[in-house]
């Protein structure tokens, strides 16, 4: 099985896969590719980026991959092991690896700084994109503190005359760096400036720090907050009550450039259609060394943002008052009301961004991974971006949520008890559309219904997914519940959509989801045409370990599952009909000119598909013929199915040829995918159908007719079946 997945899986899809998802085992897949140069770069990627990182593995995985690559050929992650190098101290490692093409000209600088730290010349290294910039050097004043809280910049003029900024500092529990933050803010060169202090309910002793600090300028307000509501509470009751025509944020533990606010009023000055203007940051530790493994030392500063008050309260609102990630909701809301042209970095180093160990959200962030919170917080304002005229997009702090927020950020707390919890893949690309009926089903059955994502490997990619809009306005309608397995989490009845989920199960390090009874649901065999897909006593015990479960059932789509299934010794429940479903009825597509054909091509055969070639029909005569494929022939116009998916390809067109010669599972998904997204499924030897379609309400017609069948088909096996797997 491992071979299996090893010769149809990308490494690099894996790899990242098993980063994202806390999945065990990828490490051993990729092993059985031995040499082979992308395998071995993609397990030094597992070794830099696991939950307990082998930084020292890592490095000597990466040698043995440029070692057997070919000559004039790259190789993956040279960042990531130049990275591992600075900071294991391996100085001549790290000289070696800067020789190599392909390097980030960023992570080289950082490498180089680090380098020569303690020596001659580390300095100018250091104040080299500064001055590149144009941007006057930064020096460390003597003094006691670390060498960040030391910082400093000489300039030689100031600007008097100007709009009045207003910028916002929330501080909570003030670390030895807020002080130094805060002067670096009054030290601009812009000096129209109001400078907010919000006092977020701190103790006798930070508040009079706060005060202090305040009595030093007569540019700082304090604004007090009686009970601790987080830094986005504290911006929000700032943009009410600032002053300036110009409004923007700092950290309490970051240094400004004192260009920095300048530079940013003069763009905006510059360019009347702009709304607003962001920088970006160096980010470093407090002893100025500046490398740490998989982080960019140079990137967006999203504190940094500096917009026109005015427009941006009467049209946003304000932020989301979650405990964090608003951030990002803010400026992708800002650039979908106002254009995306409206908004821009300026590619200078502004600011220095301390890592520092006692971050609200450092702890969310590992190479490659996200705490599930913030994936999910992420996928729920997409959708509400994307979903909502850009004029309704005002959000009022004060008022309900117009998208679902975890717990884990500062949302409601959210009853991680369940009835039924479903695991399933719910990217759009997979099933997780066709879920939706199936959710809802559950939930009018029993009180309280929960799902979790998931990714097969065998189906892994390299780039993170969004759960299907469907799951996602459930989710946001308070249907299902969103979980977090990172946290305590308990269901009577855990439903694992595709067993193949377990075939590299999560990490119990970061698994915590407890289930009295398990019913795995399996919509194919085990072992297919090109191989084994899942090893049934493995996956068995794999959802034992995971879940404490005393029981563990089996479920079948069809009788060919069931077979396959007792080869292994397996009792199964089924068959339970097909485990695809459907959602609401989209309205048909409106035609113009000539009928839109496509056809699913049977010369590129899905995964797990026979192995025998097909044979491509030619395309019928008078429509607007297209191939999703990258062979041509039979009159078909080919669409590279490198590019499109089956689903947007469906959605392009108005009939869809299905090849009746693929394996059921496979056909029945196609056939599903194809009257989702508004186009007439038909079996391919089926070629004189589509002349009674090219009439569009005929074609809606008979769309109609097969959705309703096949809902049927789904409603009568699931009210046969559900009571029997939630009876106690």
């Amino acid at each position: 099985m491992l071979a299996q997945l090893a010769r149809t899986t990308s490494p690099g899809a894996l790899a990242r896969a098993a980063l994202r998802r806390d999945l065990v085992g990828a490490d051993a897949v990729l092993e059985v590719l031995g040499d082979d140069p992308d395998a071995l770069a993609n397990r030094a990627l597992l070794a830099f980026g696991g939950v307990s990182a082998d930084l020292r593995a890592g490095l000597e995985l990466h040698a043995r991959a440029l070692a057997a690559r070919g000559a004039g050929s790259g190789i993956e992650h040279l960042d990531l092991a130049l990275q591992a190098a600075v900071v294991l101290g391996d100085d001549s490692r790290a000289r070696e690896l800067l020789a190599e093409r392909g390097v980030d000209p960023w992570v080289a600088w950082a490498a180089e700084v680090d380098l020569t730290a303690g020596h001659d010349g580390w300095l100018e290294r250091l104040n080299a994109p500064f001055v590149d910039a144009g941007l006057e050097p930064v020096r460390v004043a003597a003094g006691d503190g670390s060498a960040f809280d030391r910082l400093t910049s000489a300039v030689p003029d100031v600007v008097e005359d100007g709009p009045l900024v207003s910028v916002v500092v929330s501080v909570f529990r003030p670390g030895p760096s807020f002080e130094p933050a805060v002067q670096s803010l009054l030290a601009q060169t812009w000096r129209p400036l109001e400078v907010l202090l919000v006092d977020d309910a701190n103790d006798p002793a930070d508040a009079a720090r706060i005060l202090d600090l305040a009595a030093t300028d007569d540019r700082v307000r304090i604004l007090r907050q009686d009970v601790n509501g987080g830094t986005y509470r504290g911006r929000n009751r700032a943009l009410r009550e600032a002053r300036g025509e110009l409004f923007g944020f700092q950290d309490a533990d970051d240094w400004m450039h004192p260009r920095r606010l300048e530079r940013q009023v003069r763009e905006l000055q510059a360019h009347e259609h702009l709304v607003a203007v962001s920088s970006r940051a160096v980010r470093l530790h407090e002893d100025l060394r500046i490398t740490r493994v998989g982080a960019p030392p140079f990137t967006l500063n999203l504190p940094s943002l500096l917009v026109r008050r005015e427009p941006v309260v009467r049209r946003l609102g304000g932020f989301d008052p979650v405990r964090k990630a608003a951030d990002l909701e803010f400026v992708r809301r800002l650039e979908t009301v106002f254009g995306p042209e409206a908004a821009r970095t300026l590619e200078e180093p502004l600011t220095l961004y301390q890592l520092s160990h006692g971050s609200l959200s450092r702890a969310d962030f590992r190479l490659s991974w996200h705490h599930p919170s913030r994936h999910a917080y992420h996928s729920g304002f997409s959708r509400w971006h994307r979903r909502t005229s850009a004029r309704d997009l005002r959000l009022d702090p004060d008022g309900p949520r117009p998208f679902a927020a975890p717990a884990h950020l500062g949302g409601p707390d959210a009853d991680q008890r369940v009835a039924v919890a479903v695991w399933a893949d719910l990217r759009e690309r997979g099933p997780g559309g066709r879920l939706a009926v199936e959710l809802v089903s559950l939930a009018r059955t029993v009180d309280r219904v929960g799902v979790l994502g998931g990714e097969p490997a065998r189906r892994s990619s390299r780039r993170r997914e969004e759960p299907a809009d469907r799951v996602l306005d459930l989710v946001d309608r308070g249907v299902v519940a969103w979980l977090d397995p990172s946290r305590e989490c308990s269901a009577d009845v855990l439903v694992v959509r595709d067993p193949e989920l377990l075939v590299l199960p999560p990490s119990r390090e970061t698994w915590h989801v407890r289930a009295e009874r398990v019913v795995l649901a399996a919509g194919r065999a085990p072992q297919s045409d090109d191989g084994l897909l899942f090893d049934p006593t493995d996956v068995e015990r794999a959802a034992q370990v995971l879940t404490g479960a005393s029981e563990v059932q089996w479920w079948a789509a069809d009788t060919d599952v069931v077979a396959g299934l007792a080869a292994w010794g397996v009792e199964v429940t089924g068959p339970v009909g097909r485990w695809e479903v459907l959602g609401p009825v989209r309205s048909p597509q409106p035609v113009t000119g000539a009928t839109v054909v496509g056809l699913l091509d049977d010369l590129a055969r899905p995964t797990g598909a026979g192995t025998g070639a097909g044979t491509r029909p030619r395309a019928p005569h008078g429509v607007d013929a297209r191939v999703l494929g990258r062979g041509r022939g039979g009159g078909w116009v080919p669409i590279d199915d490198r590019r499109v998916g089956r689903r947007a390809f469906s959605r392009t067109c108005d009939v869809v040829l299905v090849p009746q010669d693929w394996p059921r599972p496979d056909r029945d998904a196609a056939w599903l995918d194809v009257l989702e997204e508004g186009a007439v499924p038909v079996l391919s030897p089926e070629r004189e159908v589509v002349q009674t379609l090219h009439d569009p309400a005929e074609r809606d017609r008979r769309r109609r007719s097969l959705l309703a069948e096949a809902a049927r088909d789904y409603d009568a096996a699931w009210a046969r079946r559900l009571p029997e797997v939630l009876r106690r």
